[in-house]
């Protein structure tokens, strides 16, 4: 009876984890963007003092294009347990037309609906170390670096 049991807890478990996708499907993919904002985080790099993210610079209309083709080509994974919690260092706050919002950083991936609040907590995230890549390429492009 336990072995029948715990085949079953194991066969709903592969199931349940089996229905969202391995890699972010960039959700807004399509929609027109307001604007994109670099922000570094410096409390995450030392654990201390403000929460506040500094605004490094807003992307211009030429660089929004270039900057989200690049992000949407770039490896994500989905972790397992438990999420990430804290953006991490390099922030990309783009929002869109239709309200919603995605927070890309260096540790974790949060997409928000319009009306929601954020939590600071992602499933996705880049792999490696591309999107800090990306976000510095950017930062200097626009505004030297962070």
């Amino acid at each position: 009876m336990k072995k029948i049991v715990a085949i079953t807890l194991c066969i709903i478990t592969l199931f349940i984890g089996g229905c969202k996708p391995r890699e972010y499907t960039f959700p807004n993919k399509n929609q027109p963007v307001n604007k994109i904002e670099l922000l570094y985080n410096p409390f995450s790099e030392k654990g201390t003092g403000s929460r506040t993210m500094e605004l490094i610079c807003t992307l211009e209309d030429e660089s929004v294009d270039a900057f989200l083709e690049e992000l949407y080509s770039l490896d994500t994974s989905r972790c397992t347990t438990p999420p990430p919690r804290n953006y991490g260092v390099y922030i990309a706050r783009v929002v869109y037309q239709n309200g919603d919002v995605e927070m890309f950083g260096s540790r974790h991936i949060e997409f928000i609906e319009k009306g929601d609040t954020p939590k600071a907590i992602g499933e996705y995230y880049f792999s490696g170390d591309a999107f800090d890549k990306l976000f510095l390429e950017y930062a200097e492009k626009e505004d030297g670096s962070p």
